[in-house]
């Protein structure tokens, strides 16, 4: 069975792009309103989520806090990909993240990021 990732942005060109990098090798589910994540991710839990830090209604960093206090997706490693323009690394960090990257993101960078958490997630030992 492969890894799940939650893919979360409300901009549907993100979501093809995420979802092209890694549905070779991952499930990969969308979601393109940050209002439904936490619900949808409560009812099948993703091993890890990408979102987008900046979104109506609900932005990156509090849809982060709200998964890691939901039960199911406390331990969840989340990925935050902005394109603010000042560096939100401590503020992803303080919503529970366990990195941020910049839009437009380099693949290869966010790749190895996600092997890198997911790894963490599979193989606690692998990680150090």
């Amino acid at each position: 069975m492969k890894p799940r990732i939650l893919a979360i942005d409300d901009s549907a060109r993100y979501l093809r792009i995420l979802r092209g990098l890694f549905e070779d090798d991952f499930d990969v589910q969308s979601v393109r309103r940050p209002e439904l994540a936490v619900d949808l991710a409560q009812a099948s839990p993703p091993d890890l989520v990408i979102l987008d830090a900046v979104m109506p209604r609900v932005d990156g960093f509090e849809l982060c806090r709200r998964l890691k206090e939901a039960p199911g997706t406390t331990d969840v490693p989340i990925l935050i990909l902005t394109s603010q323009d000042q560096d939100c690394d401590g503020k992803a960090l303080d919503a529970g993240a366990c990195a941020a990257l910049a839009k437009p993101f380099d693949p290869d960078s966010l790749i190895d990021l996600v092997e890198r958490h997911l790894t963490s997630v599979f193989m606690p030992d692998a990680a150090s």
